[in-house]
């Protein structure tokens, strides 16, 4: 059975972060949510980040965020520097921020504008284009070119493209899970739309249940691994030009973390089962298309952590709360896949 060691906490609990490998191997988690003190206080967002160096099992302090953000998106660049864009800044209001940020922490170099959005967003997940250009959505869509730090809106025809959960497929191809399309009423309510960035081309590559709270991974050169999220029971989907069932999770679980590990599997741990954390973990097998057991972490996370695959094997999850959406954050733990 895969274990569940326990390692270093972080320095600061928190959940609603983001966690991303940087090319040395080490994990960068960045702003999040600090939780509240026993006084009934609240740190609210957090601008502090920290690296984890999985040689050590040790974190060390990263560069700060402009501000304190969470629910923000952020992103591994292909030179080894750190995108970090949108997020909320405020707790109490849940304003959001429109700027975009730059880094190379495994470097030492802290993070600067490099640009505002059109539009603010949270809960998004920023993905980079083969051409370097990186792509925003969760809402219109929107892309930045790193060279100047402009933002420019992607448009389907004349009029904007919305879309969430984006992956870019090995043919150069992006695919939005959940894509509308303004010019065609039909896209939308769980249509996919694949996009063409050379030919700007657009087309509606079928439809599978819209997911909230949903997970996406590129699990083979063309295919995209979908789970979880609110209304989707324990079904999970393959795409692979077009939407095909796969097997069933034995929790069904939203706003969960998970991740590729070396092996090809896919690992799925915490998650929201109707307000209660889900503490099983699980595994999918890519050969067979079905899910079995990952042991049991010692915290269950219901929502706002991170899962990290590590380079050698296993994966790293940290934060998230555990009891309730605003019960105190959990610390780290380390799969370890070995029987």
């Amino acid at each position: 059975m895969p274990k569940w060691l326990a390692v270093d906490a972080p320095r600061a609990t928190r959940s609603h972060h983001s966690a991303v490998m940087l090319a040395d191997g080490r994990v960068l988690i960045a702003g999040g949510f600090g939780g509240f003190s026993e006084e009934g206080g609240t740190s609210g967002p957090l601008a502090s980040t920290e690296l984890w160096d999985p040689r050590t099992g040790r974190w060390e302090d990263g560069p700060p965020l402009d501000k304190p953000r969470t629910n923000h998106g952020c992103v591994a660049l292909a030179d080894g520097r750190v995108l970090v864009t949108g997020g909320c800044t405020n707790f109490s209001t849940m304003g959001r921020s429109r700027t975009a940020l730059i880094g190379d922490p495994a470097h030492g170099v802290g993070f600067t504008v490099i640009g505002r959005s059109r539009q603010s967003r949270s809960n998004h997940q920023p993905v980079q284009l083969p051409d370097g250009r990186v792509l925003d959505g969760a809402g219109t869509v929107e892309i930045l070119d790193l060279t100047t730090g402009q933002w420019s809106t992607l448009h389907a025809g004349k009029k904007p493209m919305k879309g969430d959960l984006p992956v870019v497929l090995h043919d150069r191809t992006v695919l939005f899970v959940n894509g509308i399309r303004e010019d065609d009423a039909s896209s939308g309510s769980g249509a996919s739309v694949l996009w063409n960035p050379e030919t700007n081309e657009f087309r509606q590559v079928g439809t599978t249940d819209r997911r909230l709270g949903a997970r996406v991974h590129l699990v083979g050169p063309q295919r995209v691994l979908v789970l979880g999220g609110r209304g989707a029971s324990r079904s999970t989907a393959l795409f692979d030009g077009s939407w095909t069932s796969t097997g069933e999770l034995a929790h069904r679980r939203s706003d969960h973390a998970s991740d590729v590990l070396r092996s090809g599997e896919v690992l799925v741990v915490g998650g929201n089962q109707m307000m209660n954390p889900v503490r099983d973990a699980e595994l999918w097998e890519p050969a067979t298309g079905t899910w079995r057991s990952a042991g049991r972490p010692a915290d269950a996370r219901l929502v706002g952590h991170t899962l990290t695959a590590l380079p050698s094997s296993g994966a790293l999850v940290v934060g998230g709360n555990i009891g309730s959406r605003i019960g105190p954050a959990a610390g780290a733990e380390m799969f370890d896949p070995s029987e």
